[in-house]
């Protein structure tokens, strides 16, 4: 599964509270394992920009890795419906989806 970086590339450090900040921050909690924290940082982004598809995906790979596959693929449905077209969430909500066949979950 994979996570969106901001298209600025903005670093985690960076100052002021933007959607791209939090996204940021979401994806150096995601890379250090810190699941919930990264969605935290992603609801934050969406607190200030509801319709960010970006933060919708991630979400959703912070919750496959959780193990919460309901939750994922209903969040890689919301990035989907905002974003047809990105392969990413497309990607998260298939593993999601088999995931939970499997595992029950």
């Amino acid at each position: 599964e994979l996570i969106a970086q901001t298209d600025a590339q903005a670093p985690a450090y960076s100052t002021g509270e933007t959607p791209e900040s939090y996204l940021a921050l979401s994806l150096q909690y995601y890379r250090e394992a810190r699941y919930a924290e990264s969605i935290a940082a992603c609801r934050a982004a969406l607190a200030l920009r509801s319709n960010y598809p970006e933060a919708w995906n991630n979400i959703g790979a912070a919750y496959n890795k959780l193990g919460r596959y309901e939750e994922a693929a209903a969040a890689c449905e919301e990035a989907l419906r905002l974003k047809p077209d990105f392969e990413l969430a497309r990607n998260n909500l298939q593993y999601a989806r088999e995931m939970a066949k499997t595992s029950g979950k």
